[in-house]
């Protein structure tokens, strides 16, 4: 019976639950652009497969998470015939909203190289204001240090300054 005609005799009969039966099922394929992977169940003898089950519920309006082909997963599938996959054993990507802003910052990383960056600018700095000209004996030039020192220098980053811990990721 077509999904149309399963939701015209719900209507008329006033019907309105839409119970959800889980499936575990390993992962065949999945189409990022479509927001659908394909699945089979494992506990079924047979080879059936759950096609087009969705990822999210719209065009990645949320958040999309990519399983990993051969995982496993849970899926729901409703009486109106709907599945979605509601659990992962394994995540391939997690896309949050468009992805526009790209990859999660490996936050660690990042401290290490911005400290790695002011460490260098205050060495520069403190270079700069001790430096001196040795045997300069032309013009308004001098030997000694500056006239006019640096006297800021950048505190190193500290990983709790750029950190959001709610959200956290690894390989």
């Amino acid at each position: 019976m077509n999904r149309e005609l399963k939701e015209a005799i719900r209507r008329l009969s006033g019907v309105n639950d839409d119970p959800v039966t889980l499936i575990l099922c390993t992962v065949d394929s999945v189409d990022a652009d479509a927001y659908t992977c394909d699945c089979t169940p494992v506990s079924s003898n047979s080879d059936t497969i759950i096609a087009a089950v969705s990822l999210t519920i719209n065009s990645c309006d949320g958040c999309l998470f990519i399983p990993v082909v051969g995982s496993n997963v849970i899926v729901g599938y409703s009486a109106r015939g709907i599945a979605y996959v509601a659990m992962f054993s394994e995540i391939e990507s997690i896309q949050f909203m468009d992805g526009s802003y790209q990859g999660l910052v490996r936050v660690k990383e990042l401290t290490e190289k911005l400290n790695n960056i002011e460490n260098l600018v205050n060495d520069l700095i403190s270079k700069f204001n001790t430096h001196t000209h040795t045997g300069v004996q032309t013009g308004a030039g001098t030997s000694g240090t500056t006239g006019t020192p640096e006297n800021n220098t950048l505190n190193t980053t500290q990983q709790s300054e750029i950190e959001n811990t709610k959200i956290t990721h690894g390989k």
